[in-house]
């Protein structure tokens, strides 16, 4: 499997809910590793597996708002004391590596 990096992830989380996954429609079946990373810095914010549910699956838990999220944004929003919102404007801030 080839390295996808998805840059824009405006599409991918929005606060109505019409988010666009087509980008992970490639690897819908596959289980693998994902990495988030800033765009700028390039700091490492999380590395997760998917191996019980299909990347996209598992990858779709961090961008609905209505779902109870994947560790990574469980952290986050804890954390942070923030919400969803707060936490979409921020997961914008970062690529996406599959």
């Amino acid at each position: 499997m080839s390295i996808i990096i998805v840059d824009n992830l405006s599409k991918i989380i929005t606060i109505d809910e019409n988010n666009d996954y087509s980008v992970f429609d490639i690897i819908n079946d596959k289980y693998g590793v994902y990495i988030f990373i800033d765009k700028v810095s390039g700091k490492v914010y999380y590395i997760g597996e998917a191996k019980q549910q299909s990347l996209k699956e598992r990858i779709q838990q961090y961008f609905t708002k209505s779902n109870s999220g994947g560790t990574f944004r469980k952290n986050y929003i804890s954390q942070n004391n923030c919400d969803f919102l707060t936490y979409a404007s921020f997961i914008k801030k970062i690529k996406l590596y599959l």
